[in-house]
């Protein structure tokens, strides 16, 4: 079921652009057990769909106050011209 998942998620990443969506994967999934739980599966990964936001806090329920995201380097990426070459 992996290279489906795969092959699903890909294709959902490719096509929210175009419609006007950000999207991020992340596969540091710490609570599998809790989720199993409360969701009754285990999820293999995670994609956010939506709009992005350029927020550097967020807010912290645990200590109920705005908190900086833990990122160094928030929305820094590098030109397109550094990594896609035409020929």
């Amino acid at each position: 079921a992996g290279v489906e998942i795969g092959l699903a998620a890909m294709y959902i990443s490719l096509a929210a652009p175009n419609l006007g969506l950000d999207v991020g994967f992340c596969a540091c999934i710490h609570n599998e057990k809790d989720l199993i739980e409360d969701i009754g599966i285990s999820p293999t990964l995670y994609l956010g769909i939506g709009y992005k936001s350029n927020d550097t806090q967020y807010h912290c329920p645990i200590y109920d106050t705005k908190v900086p995201i833990p990122d160094s380097d928030i929305n820094q990426k590098p030109p397109i011209e550094e990594y896609v070459k035409y020929v």
